[in-house]
């Protein structure tokens, strides 16, 4: 009888973990997968994957120009950003999940794919000793 009463007692205290049904805040791993520049659609695309409900902001990472935000609906994240909203399109990107009571700030970058070769700016150029 003990037994069973502490079995009972265990699982009304694991409540819905006990059952299986998902949290959707598992703390998924923050990563861009994808930066391209779609030079026919004149479009910067950049995704990949998060938090749920967790906001993500994209920035130029060679300058630190801020190109958009997005919340994230379902683990996995996409933004674009229109050619004629962008300063310089970028050579590499950077994406940082902000941190908030149920999110955990996390920083990914990646080149972009397909960006042209006036992207910029690339900061090696800076850093090159003569």
């Amino acid at each position: 009888r003990r037994l069973i009463t502490a079995l009972a007692s265990a699982l009304l205290l694991m409540g819905s973990a006990a059952w299986g049904e998902p949290n959707p805040h598992t703390k998924t791993p923050f990563q861009i997968q994808e930066a391209e520049w779609q030079e026919h659609h004149d479009e910067l695309t950049v995704a990949g994957h998060g938090q749920f409900r967790c906001t993500v902001e994209v920035f130029n990472a060679g300058n630190g120009e801020y190109l958009g935000s997005t919340i994230i609906p379902d683990k996995r994240w996409t933004l674009r950003i229109e050619g004629e909203d962008l300063e310089l399109i970028p050579c590499r990107v950077a994406a940082q999940q902000v941190e908030t009571e149920y999110c955990r700030y996390t920083y990914d970058e990646m080149d972009v794919q397909r960006a042209p070769v006036d992207c910029g700016p690339n900061l090696e150029q800076y850093f090159f000793w003569y």
